[in-house]
């Protein structure tokens, strides 16, 4: 293995394909996941079904999964909240995420306690 990736080593890569063609890897060690766009991509709005389906096994075989994001890095920040990421803690240098339902799930809006279960 080459000595820049040494860093690598124990993490599964996962593609994630869209299309027919390789969009982004997701790389994944225990709960915490790292999400990587091939060069020239940009996240697309049609993707979300198969981001969804993407993250699918890797929560059901985690249960959660965890992220974290560098604090003067707001793109990505905005990224892992807008997949479903919730901020958990943070320290001096970054800020913890936690995904616990699938990405993009859907909800009444109603935070109501009459509303709960729906």
């Amino acid at each position: 293995m080459h000595p820049a990736l040494s860093c690598l080593a124990g993490w599964e890569m996962v593609p994630l394909v869209v299309g027919g063609e390789r969009v982004a890897t997701t790389a994944i060690q225990g709960t915490e996941v790292h999400f990587a766009l091939d060069p020239g991509r940009r996240p697309r709005s049609s993707w979300r079904g198969a981001v969804r389906a993407h993250f699918a096994p890797l929560l059901a075989r985690r249960g959660y999964l965890t992220t974290r994001v560098a604090h003067g890095r707001q793109a990505q920040q905005r990224f892992v909240q807008r997949v479903g990421f919730r901020a958990t803690w943070s320290d001096g240098e970054v800020t913890y995420y936690l995904l616990a339902t699938l990405p993009f799930e859907r909800t009444s809006g109603c935070t109501r306690p009459t509303c709960r279960g729906r």
